[in-house]
């Protein structure tokens, strides 16, 4: 019994520190995927003018709120640069800022999400 006393706290903050990492990794994924599918979708949206812009500016930012994990973190700015004038090596660039992380423990991770950010080169010239 007092062996398990003194080896069961340690063992029970290595599995609540491989838990909380393991979630930290997941949305991060989470993220990226989101931040890919919209900066894809950018790459093959039409943006001849300028309302085809604003329009496929807020398909891209709905896209990749759809596919965050948690919908609560709305306060994320979701970052856009579309292509501008012509010219053959064209890009959609997305990326999310501040995505907050709410931890199980506190104090093992830090509290939001690093900047994740895709670039898709633009198709439609």
């Amino acid at each position: 019994m007092l062996e398990f006393a003194i080896v069961a706290p340690v063992l029970l903050a290595l599995l609540l520190g491989i838990v909380e990492y393991a979630r930290f990794f997941f949305l991060y994924h989470m993220l990226l995927t989101a931040v890919r599918e919209g900066a894809r979708l950018g790459a093959v949206t039409p943006m001849g003018t300028a309302a085809e812009r604003t329009a496929a500016t807020g398909l891209i930012t709905s896209t990749v709120r759809d596919r965050m994990v948690d919908p609560g973190a709305a306060s994320a700015p979701v970052l856009i640069t579309l292509p501008s004038g012509s010219g053959p090596m064209q890009t959609v660039r997305v990326a999310v800022r501040g995505y907050p992380f709410t931890a199980l423990v506190p104090g093992l991770t830090p509290p939001q999400l690093p900047e994740v950010r895709a670039e898709f080169r633009y198709e439609l010239q």
